[in-house]
């Protein structure tokens, strides 16, 4: 498409009208000959339109950048004007200075179109420039607007996910305590049912076991066997106490899901390491009795001879080292 320029006429259109004005100015000078003997003023002027036109062309293109062709013509034609002068050929050179002044003007209107397409041409590389710039702008404003809405999601996303992590966080805290308490309930039940347990086995225990043998303490149901149930110095049990172990024996067996520890102990007369001895040697003897008497699971009873180094009471009297000198069958109330 061929654009208009600010005049409105289009470049082409403007070289064509000047080539047929400048056809129509060589007819016209053509057909007005002088007459022989008389200097034309074409012929007077030529020199000066050719000058004109070529500073005309200068200011266009400096330092001759672009001349064109038409000037060189009307160079040769101004040449050809002063040999038809030196020759008296006034005719002639009348019709060379016409062309010449004609090629000069077509050469100046040449420049001046091409400077015009030139500019056009300028303009349009300007504006494909400047759209392509724009184009550019507009593509990263999208990216721009692409990117916010992009961090814009990922931040109400975050969010999102932090207000689901607090509700988790609270719902899992809400769990654990949950746990908790259930945890501790059960617990507290089981220990009230342990106590609950532990003080019907007591009863039980003193029903069957009498003589103040047994006492309820935090490591289980103890029964207590005396000094007095073994021969003096010795880990022979006295025949007098069998009745006694038998009702010990009644009562295990009628708890049979129950460990058992046998203890021995003593006081701290004499070698710490003897009594050490005799201590576990009582509490194997009342162990052996009892497995023998009651027939139970070896597995199920536990012996320690612990000599003097866990006494009830005071080895400085005589009745503290009474109590000292012992074996404890300790039934912890707990299932097997």
């Amino acid at each position: 498409m061929i654009k208009r320029s600010k005049t409105g006429f289009q470049a082409p259109a403007i070289t064509l009208l000047v080539v047929l004005l400048s056809g129509a100015l060589i007819y016209t000078s053509l057909s007005c000959a002088p007459k022989s003997g008389e200097i034309p003023p074409a012929v007077r002027t030529v020199r000066g339109e050719i000058e004109r036109a070529r500073a005309d062309i200068e200011r266009l293109y400096p330092g001759k950048s672009y001349v064109p062709p038409e000037m060189d013509l009307a160079e040769e034609h101004y040449i050809l004007v002063e040999e038809a002068i030196s020759a008296d050929e006034i005719e002639a050179a009348a019709d060379h200075a016409r062309i010449a002044l004609t090629e000069s003007r077509i050469a100046v209107a040449r420049a001046q179109t091409r400077k015009y397409e030139e500019k056009i041409q300028t303009s349009e590389a300007k504006i494909a420039m400047a759209q392509e710039a724009q184009a550019k702008l507009l593509a990263r404003v999208k990216e721009r607007t692409e990117e916010k809405a992009r961090l814009e999601a990922e931040r109400e996303a975050a969010l999102k996910i932090g207000a689901a992590r607090e509700l988790a966080l609270e719902a899992e805290e809400a769990a654990a305590r949950k746990v908790r308490e259930a945890e501790l309930a059960a617990a507290l039940k089981i220990q009230e049912e342990k106590e609950r347990s532990a003080e019907w086995i007591y009863k039980v225990a003193q029903d069957i076991i009498p003589d103040g043998l047994v006492s309820l303490e935090p490591a289980g149901l103890v029964i207590r066997l005396p000094g007095s149930f073994f021969l003096s110095g010795s880990a022979e049990i006295s025949q007098s106490t069998y009745p006694q172990l038998e009702q010990i024996v009644e009562f295990l067996d009628r708890y049979p899901q129950f460990f058992v520890s046998v203890e021995g102990h003593t006081d701290i007369t004499g070698n710490p390491d003897k009594n050490k001895t005799l201590s576990l040697k009582r509490a194997q003897h009342v162990a052996k009795y009892l497995l023998d008497s009651g027939g139970f699971l070896p597995l199920r009873f536990n012996i320690i001879g612990y000599g003097d180094t866990k006494p009830l009471a005071s080895n400085r009297t005589k009745e503290g080292r009474s109590r000292n000198r012992r074996v404890e069958i300790v039934v912890h109330i707990e299932e097997m």
